[in-house]
Formats: structure tokens, sequence, C-alpha cells
């Protein structure tokens, strides 16, 4: 069992890195916007940043394997991304301000990888759904503080002053990564336990579950990029749209925490499948959003994106062979930032050729392939369980 101690510490470390990247993007399509950036050059912008995140939860698990110092390497990253963090508000270039942002978003994904391999590492069978989702909750908070206090500092500062905030603010996570207990670290998995496994190791199941990652973050990519630049476009201020980011962080805060405690009493397929869905359809719902409250509402349905994040992270480690544990949890979460990178090339594409509308439509249909995918593998996985449920 993890001590209270211990989770306390593992959701400041996930809440930081949550906080400065929401408060970062949550304005940023419209910050180069202003730079001068037409909506492709806005979208491969933000797919830079969003790879530069993928690359780092990448070789999480390589850094981990090699290194081993997992809390040392949390409180480094963020130590060594505070002054290009800082940067930011000294450049108007844009090539350069996403060289900083990719720097910092590389260490942030480092420091999101590192901190999935602990709990994965960390946590018992029977408790690692409810701890990936506190991991998950983190993300809410984390959202909800960032794009408030960027709403804020934009409105009644500029862009330099909230890239200085969100900067110093990141110094918490090495105060709190201090306080971890990693020297007692043992495997998720008792020795002598064989998983059966119908793919090799590292081949299918696992590409399927970073193909759905992939696919579920690329289309709520689809309403962060596109949402802001609507409501630009019919007069909404730089707080109101800050807003609904802010709104979507508070709604989701318990909805990981509860979703990765169900999964560990009724299952994690049915679950997962139900927050595609809600994607799917939070998604969809901006192409007929006008009010603030339309866009609260939509933003809410979000919520299952986080929540599938969780869910992921836990159905990895209840597969994994523990040998591999490391690099599955790293490349399967690693998947869902490179998600972004699909989701924000796809989307500064379509919006300036077919428009805003078109964009969320066909972003909405992404999640449905993910539940395909996901049954599929569910009916390879446990085919016994599959035949009933069809019976039943």
């Amino acid at each position: 069992m993890i001590s209270k101690r211990q989770i306390a510490a593992l959701f400041v470390c996930s809440m930081i890195p949550y906080l400065m990247g929401n408060a970062q993007i949550s304005l940023l399509p419209l910050y180069l916007q202003r730079l001068g950036a037409d909506p492709s050059s806005n979208g491969l912008s933000l797919a830079v940043i969003e790879l530069a995140l993928a690359a780092g939860t990448f070789s999480s698990g390589w850094i981990a394997n090699r290194v081993g110092r997992h809390k040392q390497i949390l409180a480094g990253a963020a130590l060594f991304s505070f002054p290009f963090s800082f940067l930011m508000s000294e450049v108007t270039n844009i090539n350069l301000l996403l060289l900083l942002l990719g720097v910092g978003w590389f260490l942030g994904g480092l420091a999101l990888g590192i901190l999935n391999i602990l709990v994965g590492m960390m946590a018992g069978e029977n408790e690692r759904g409810k701890v990936f989702g506190i991991l998950g909750l983190s993300a809410g908070v984390g959202t909800m503080i960032g794009a408030v206090m960027a709403g804020n500092l934009v409105e009644h500062w500029d862009f330099p002053t909230m890239f200085k905030v969100v900067a110093c603010a990141q110094l918490l996570l090495p105060l709190a990564a201090l306080q971890l207990n990693t020297r007692d670290l043992k495997r998720s998995h008792p020795q002598g336990v064989v998983r059966r496994q119908p793919w090799n190791a590292m081949g299918g199941v696992f590409f399927v579950l970073m193909t759905i990652g992939i696919i579920v973050n690329g289309s709520t990519v689809v309403a962060a990029f596109g949402r802001p630049l609507l409501m630009d476009q019919t007069r909404f201020d730089a707080n109101s749209i800050a807003s609904v980011s802010a709104f979507a962080g508070a709604v989701s805060i318990p909805v990981p925490l509860i979703v990765g405690w169900l999964s560990d009493r009724i299952g994690r397929y049915r679950l997962l499948i139900l927050c595609c869905l809600m994607v799917a359809f939070s998604v969809a719902l901006h192409a007929l959003a006008s009010s603030l409250w339309h866009f609260w509402a939509v933003a809410a349905i979000g919520t299952g994106n986080p929540a599938s994040i969780a869910i992921l992270s836990a159905l990895v480690t209840d597969l994994a062979p523990a040998d591999v544990l490391e690099k599955s949890l790293a490349w399967v979460v690693g998947g869902v930032w490179l998600g972004g990178v699909v989701g924000f090339l796809f989307t500064g594409y379509v919006v300036e050729q077919f428009g805003l509308t078109i964009s969320f439509l066909l972003g909405g249909a992404l999640p449905l392939l993910g539940v395909l995918l996901l049954v599929v593998m569910r009916s390879a996985l446990h085919p016994r369980a599959s035949r009933q449920e069809s019976v039943l």
C-alpha cells in the first residue's frame, strides 16, 4: 500500500506539469496568432511542442531503467526547465519561443513519464486504478489552476507576466519530489507470475493501447486548438476563453479518481469505452456551441480524456510483464502525447482548408475508432468473457 504522504507528494509532482502546460497552452493559439502565425503554422507550432512532450515521456522508460534515481530525475527536470520557461517572457520570435517551449515540454513529459513508472512500481494490483486516478485528479486540479492563472494574468497584465509566474510555480515540483521514498521500490508484479500474452510483450496489445491513447488525445486536441479560435471569432475575451479550460479542470477533478476506483472493481474495458464516447461527443458538439455555457458544457463532457489516461496506465500495468513495465508505461503514455502532435497537425490543416465546424465533426469521429480497437483487443485477450457477454 502507498502511504498518504507518498500519494500527496505524487499528487503535487503530477499537478505542476499540468498547471504549467495548461497555463501556457490555453491561450497559446491566440498568442501565436498575434505574433503572425496562420492556422496551419499555428497547428504546426503546437504540434512541435506536443512532440517534445511525447519525446520526453518516451525517453522516461529508457532513462529510468539506466539511471534508476527517480526522484532525482524529477527534481532535476524541473530545475533545468526553469530558466527556459522564464525566458519565454523575453522573446517574441516564434521560432525561439517554440524552442524554449519544446525544451520545457520535453522535461515535463520526462517528469510525467517517471511519475507513471513510479506508480506502476509502487501500487498493488487492487489499488493501482485508484492511484492512477489520483494522478488523473491532479491533472484536473493543475488544468483548473493553470487556466485561471493564464486568463487573469493575460487579461490584467500580459503574456510575458504569465510566462514568468508559471515558470516560478514549477519550483514546487523539486520540493515535492524530495518527499518521495524510492529506496524500497519493487516491481508491482510478483515474481513467478506469468501474464498470458497473445502477442509479443511489446507487440500487438501495447501497440493497440498506444494507438487508443493517440486517437483519444488527438481528438481532444482538436477541441483544445479550435475552441480558442472559435471563441475569439465570436468576441469572447481572454478571461472567458481561459474560463472554459478552468471549468473543465474543476469538473474533471473527481472523475479520474472515481473512474479509476470503479475500474479496480468492475473492470477497465467498459469504463475506457465510456471515456472514448464522452470525448467523441464533447469534440463534435463544439460545432454547435455559441454561448459561454455551451462551451462549458461540452468541456465538462470532455473529462473522459484524463479519466481514459488513468485507465490506460492501470491497464498497461495489469498486462505488462515486470521486466518491460517501465518501457511499456513510458511508450503507452507517450503515445497519448503523440496524439497531440497528430491532433494539432490535423486541426491546423483542416481549419485552414475546411473551417472549424468540419474540424470538430471529424475530430469527434476519431474516438469511435478507439472503441472499435478496444473491443477487438478485449475479444482477443478474454475470448470467453466476450462470448458470455454477447449471450447475455
